[in-house]
């Protein structure tokens, strides 16, 4: 124990779980912990992965040889594997406090046991025993996030196994290593205090849900748990804590209202609306694509279905103009979903919607009936890529719904690259327009989602419970102040911290954005991510046009994301090109000039077409020209502004206003001053090495002209041989001399 281990282990056992004893422990042993640091880390996922339902799924091949050489390394020291090994548990900690990626935090764990397996040392194999709980806390928290509280109940009672056996290892190791000892005794009553409450309190919920007030002693006997084990101090300072209280108050919100009403959705529709963009070729051709090659594609796993060549829309896109709302719909098979506590959810059925305008959408609608509170948050939190892992039908393994979108869109973006580049009509355009099909693609934010849920029927029901009796409602203002009604005026957040969080959401007070455009027993609901529209008594005949309209509204996302994205980007092409200019004109390189104008001026061309493109699309999507009615148009514009879609719109705007700021106008009149001086004293270099060279020339063909004025006057005996061949020589002489001077000088303007 000479090496120091010992000491790490008591530094980090003693200061709360602090890790950097450890981590400073293995850098001194030249063991890589900054390595080690990034594996569960969310932030060190490729981009494109970011925001899937459990980030990327980690390479195991290379996830385990980075494990496997740090446990080679620690296992020359003594005591090494167990530094390692309480390391990596409390790294996988840090990274599961931060983000719901698991499977990043999992594959570690797992590695780090594979790797471990063989080590038979009582001391290493108790704490690896921890990395055990670990993962079973892990599944805890993913039962959490399907809002599924019974199946929370077994990897619940599976970490107070684990916890158990700890005060097992504890007393054994009391005298073999004291500081161990001590770690795993804390984290033995740690765990059992809080999942003790745990499994109680998502039983209690469970029966509540079901039997209603029959399960009121159970839920009592849960939130006493969780007080007991909140106020113990068995969970420390740490987030175990925090989370215990959260889960406390639900269910006292809940017990509360044991006797209050509670909302029903009894016949209702739910749309889940996921956009996206094309990048790379006109969303004419898009349409074309799809339209000539779509039935034949295979997305998500799935193949395609069904080909509508139009999109089913009503009489509201009528509008003054041919630039209508027109498009092509890609019909896939209809999905199931069966939760984490095994109950069916669906059919959901999937479309493809393109549009002419761009406007593009994937769409998944399902029916919603006899929904009580619990299943309305359910169903709404469903579109989150953050919801937990579910069965999905068709699919191998454990999934969710904003997974398997993303692989559709991901199959979607090669079907469309490769049908265009086997398709020579499709083709010619691009090659024309000089776009490389290396640049299509498809552009989506996998935490871009709206949910739209029309309710056409509700029901009051006396206190929670299935079997509660009910009584039909026929306005909103009864269902105002039900037990659930909360949950229609708050937008699907990332994630789920706590047992029946919804019931902490503040009361639904919107204001109705379309008062005044709907009938009295009407009301609508709009957050950024979600539109509600209560339709009581109201034929489906009026309630598809609203509908039609939000998601119309909720698609245009995609759209202006991508529009400002485009803009931005090619700013940011001209700016870096705008920098190197002024960096020449500074530093006086006045090499390539006209090369930089041009490419200056070829770049603002682009820019300038691009802002003329998106203003003249924003004025179609938010003018009058494109529905039938001024109350469709006026009915648009309040969805747009109460989801912050205008919002959008505005920062596109700001960014069209500064590519048409006037730095670039400046940069490129500063270079064209430049390239016309450069070529004014071009011109006159010219002229004057054409004039030096006809001084050149005037020398020779003077001297020449003297001596045949000379020899004439020798033949007419006027001079004397002699002296007129030494005149001649001399005239020579002269023209011959004026004649290199001035070429002497045109070599030095060279």
């Amino acid at each position: 124990m000479g090496n120091g281990w010992l000491d790490a282990v008591e530094t980090y056992v003693a200061d709360t779980d602090d890790p950097r004893p450890l981590r400073d422990w293995l850098h001194g042993r030249g063991l890589e912990p900054a390595r080690l640091d990034r594996l569960p880390q969310w932030s060190t996922i490729e981009t494109a992965a970011v925001g899937r339902a459990d980030g990327e799924r980690p390479d195991v091949t290379h996830v385990d040889r980075w494990v496997a050489d740090a446990v080679r390394g620690a296992a020359r020291f003594e005591g090494g594997v167990v530094v390692l090994a309480l390391y990596v548990a409390a790294i996988c900690v840090e990274a599961w406090g931060r983000s719901s990626h698991y499977d990043r935090i999992v594959g570690v764990i797992t590695a780090a046991q594979r790797a471990t397996a063989a080590d038979g040392d009582p001391v290493t194999a108790a704490v690896l025993r921890q990395l055990d709980s670990l993962r079973h806390e892990i599944d805890v928290a993913r039962a959490l996030v399907c809002t599924a509280p019974m199946a929370m109940v077994p990897p619940a009672e599976r970490v107070l196994i684990v916890a158990r056996r700890a005060g097992e290892d504890a007393a054994a190791l009391a005298e073999v290593c004291p500081p161990i000892a001590r770690y795993l005794a804390r984290l033995a009553v740690a765990k059992t205090a809080y999942y003790r409450g745990i499994v109680a309190a998502a039983r209690a919920v469970g029966e509540y849900e079901a039997t209603g007030r029959a399960a009121l002693p159970k839920m009592r006997r849960a939130i006493e748990l969780l007080r007991e084990a909140e106020s113990s101090g068995a969970t420390g300072d740490t987030f175990d804590t925090t989370e215990l209280r959260a889960h406390r108050r639900s269910l006292q919100l809940l017990a509360d209202a044991a006797d209050d009403d509670w909302l029903v959705v009894e016949a209702g529709r739910i749309v889940y609306v996921y956009p996206f963009a094309l990048r790379g070729a006109p969303d004419a051709l898009v349409v074309r694509a799809a339209r000539k090659h779509g039935r034949d594609w295979r997305l998500g796993g799935h193949p395609v279905r069904w080909m509508r060549d139009f999109l089913p829309v009503g009489d509201t896109w009528e509008g003054a103009t041919d630039r209508r709302y027109e498009g092509v719909v890609l019909e896939l098979p209809d999905l199931t979903i069966t939760t984490a506590d095994g109950r069916p959810r669906g059919p959901y059925r999937v479309e493809l919607r393109f549009s002419q305008l761009g406007n593009h959408y994937l769409r998944v609608e399902s029916a919603l009936r006899d929904a009580r509170a619990g299943n309305v948050y359910e169903a709404l939190h469903r579109a989150a890529p953050e919801h937990g892992l579910e069965t999905i039908s068709g699919k191998d393994g454990a999934s969710n719904l904003g997974e398997h979108v993303r692989q559709i869109l991901a199959d979607l973006g090669r079907r469309i690259v490769h049908s265009v580049s086997h398709d020579p009509v499709l083709r010619q355009p691009l090659e024309d327009a000089g776009r490389p099909l290396s640049r299509v693609e498809v552009k989506a934010r996998p935490d871009l989602y709206h949910v739209v849920l029309s309710i056409q029927d509700a029901a009051l029901a006396a206190g929670p419970g299935r079997g509660a009796a009910r009584r039909r409602v026929n306005s909103v203002g009864e269902l105002r102040g039900a037990m659930g009604w909360q949950i229609l005026g708050h937008p699907v957040s990332e994630a789920t911290y706590a047992l029946a969080e919804w019931a902490r959401y503040t009361p639904a007070a919107r204001r109705n954005p379309l008062a005044g455009l709907t009938l009295a027993h009407e009301h609508v609901i709009a957050t950024l991510n979600t539109t509600v529209l209560v339709m009581l008594g109201t034929p489906d005949v009026m309630v598809e046009p609203l509908a039609a309209m939000a998601e119309f509204t909720a698609s245009l996302e995609g759209l202006i994301g991508a529009w400002r994205e485009k803009i931005v980007e090619y700013r940011l092409r001209l700016v870096d090109s705008m920098d190197e200019a002024e960096k020449a004109l500074a530093g006086g390189r006045m090499t390539g000039v006209g090369d930089t104008l041009a490419q200056l001026q070829n770049q603002q061309l682009v820019l300038q077409r691009l802002v003329a493109e998106a203003q003249s699309l924003l004025m179609h999507l938010f003018g009058p020209a494109l529905v039938s009615a001024e109350v469709e148009r006026a009915i648009l514009d309040r969805l747009a502004e109460a989801s912050g879609v205008n919002r959008l719109r505005a920062d596109l705007y700001e960014q069209l206003d500064q590519a048409s700021s006037g730095r670039a106008e400046a940069v490129i009149d500063a270079l064209a001053r430049l390239s016309e001086q450069r070529s004014r004293e071009s011109q006159q270099r010219r002229d004057a090495r054409q004039r030096i060279l006809v001084e050149a020339f005037a020398w020779l063909f003077g001297a020449a002209s003297i001596s045949g004025v000379l020899q004439v006057l020798q033949d007419a005996r006027w001079m004397s041989g002699g002296l007129a061949a030494r005149w001649a020589l001399a005239v020579l002489a002269l023209g011959g001399v004026g004649c290199g001077w001035a070429l002497l000088r045109l070599w030095r303007r060279k």
